[in-house]
């Protein structure tokens, strides 16, 4: 009897922990739902400020905006508002869901918001324009 309630609590834990994540997921989704920013602002190399400088770059496509290179299975896409105009918002297709909020700071910074399901507190990457020569 004690076992079936010790694993009735575990599931109630875990079934509250889901919940709580994609109730916060769902929020930053919401949030950012009509937010866009203009393709031109984002083109080119950006290099993170932390002590690894990877390099991303946005690759626009027929339909959408990639996020290269990809960090998972598959990689971070947004969706084209019009042929100029990105949503701020991205998604990688995955189970469990990887999604990211592009805030653009200025033509030489901007952040990513990664959030991953059931991960707390989401990871923030800050990225500077990286120099052409």
């Amino acid at each position: 009897m004690l076992r079936i309630k010790n694993s009735l609590l575990g599931l109630l834990v875990l079934g509250y922990s889901s919940i709580h994540a994609q109730n916060n997921l769902d929020s930053v989704i919401h949030a950012n739902k009509d937010k866009f920013i203009k393709v031109s602002l984002l083109e080119g190399e950006w290099e993170s400020l932390d002590t690894f400088h990877n390099n991303i770059q946005f690759k626009v496509t027929k339909y959408d905006v990639h996020l290269l290179p990809k960090v998972h299975i598959n990689p971070f896409s947004f969706n084209l508002k019009d042929s100029t105009t990105l949503s701020a918002k991205g998604m990688a297709l995955n189970w469990p869901p990887y999604d990211c909020v592009i805030s653009y700071i200025s033509e030489k910074r901007l952040d990513i918001i990664y959030y991953d399901f059931m991960q707390s507190p989401p990871a923030i990457y800050s990225y500077k324009r990286k120099k052409t020569n």
